[in-house]
């Protein structure tokens, strides 16, 4: 046999037991992975016990629990968003106006008797309203605590709305409590260091964040957010309930509304929304508005075209003149059927 032939052999062996090995090892890791045991989370379940899982009320702070609207239908991303709140993630909520974004965080935290602060930011928030302000009582000077602080101390749930509408150095404020098992240092009253309470929760808002920047045009005013602020987030895109939780949303609400003319209401919402994404107008179609409209048609109902009068207060005030030309023709069309 040949020098060239004995190498190669030697080789084709060599390979044999490197597979063998391989395989070996390959059902090992097999073995081990069918060892490990995995908590199966049923949604529907585990939404219903956080729901349901109450939380003390704080004497003289009972009016920050929000109400329960019994019509108020959750999203699939309730369960999920639930779970982050259970293991005291930072819940970031992205989406276009009216889609449901902090109605979302108040109807869970009606339902857990969670007390909650909420926040509007815009260009003129100031540090006093975040940390909080020296006021002089009598001859003394004291302390008073603004939001974060406040809800940091007492375990109130903090709903910070249109992040993205604040300047740069007031989010920097939030930074430190963004971090894992974070803390707040108040300088301004004498170094005071906030451990947060157990029950202290922070979410944030905004309408062109993230994955909507793009939409920045459509909301005026607001600023990049970066990604390093981003990352400090759990971060949801909201979309638009679907069309059967919205019928369902209309038809609760208002019973007296028929079923058809509910069904015939959330498609032209979708017709309009669907004209919004293929940038065939500059304004969309929110569930909030589309309750305000249906109120209206309620109202107006037994009178010649009550649904397009319904609409001058509800939807065309608000939009530009092009915009209300295209909402009314899709009305036209789908209500008159």
């Amino acid at each position: 046999m040949s020098a060239s032939k004995k190498k190669n052999i030697k080789i084709s062996s060599t390979k044999k037991k490197s597979t063998k090995k391989s395989n070996k090892k390959a059902k090992k890791s097999s073995s081990k992975n069918k060892n490990i045991k995995t908590k199966k989370i049923e949604p529907n379940k585990f939404l219903s016990s956080f729901l349901n899982t109450k939380v003390s009320a704080i004497k003289g702070y009972e009016h920050l629990i929000p109400n329960i609207d019994n019509n108020y239908c959750f999203s699939e991303q309730a369960m999920n968003i639930a779970l982050d709140i259970e293991e005291k993630e930072k819940v970031f909520l992205i989406g276009h106006t009216g889609v449901g974004k902090t109605s979302m965080i108040e109807q869970m935290a009606a339902r857990k008797n969670q007390a909650v602060l909420r926040i509007n930011l815009n260009q003129q928030t100031t540090e006093s309203h975040f940390l909080g302000y020296t006021s002089l009582t009598g001859q003394k000077t004291v302390w008073v605590d603004g939001a974060l602080p406040l809800a940091m101390k007492l375990g109130f749930w903090l709903i910070i709305d249109e992040v993205d509408y604040a300047e740069a150095n007031i989010l920097s404020i939030l930074n430190p409590v963004l971090e894992k098992n974070g803390k707040l240092v108040v300088k301004e009253d004498n170094n005071n260091v906030i451990t947060p309470h157990p029950n202290f929760r922070i979410f944030a808002t905004a309408n062109a964040a993230g994955a909507h920047q793009e939409y920045r045009h459509l909301y005026q005013g607001t600023n990049l957010l970066n990604e390093a602020f981003l990352d400090r987030w759990r971060c949801y895109l909201v979309n638009y309930l679907d069309a059967g939780s919205e019928l369902s949303v209309l038809t609760n609400t208002l019973p007296t509304l028929s079923s058809m003319t509910a069904e015939n209401m959330v498609k032209v919402a979708n017709l309009v929304r669907n004209s919004f994404e293929k940038q065939e107008i500059t304004s969309t179609f929110g569930t909030r508005r589309l309750l305000d409209w249906a109120k209206l048609v309620v109202r107006f109902s037994g009178e010649t075209d009550c649904y397009l009068k319904a609409a001058e207060n509800s939807i065309f005030s608000k939009v530009s003149r092009d915009d209300a030309y295209v909402v009314k023709e899709i009305i036209l069309r789908v209500m008159k059927k």
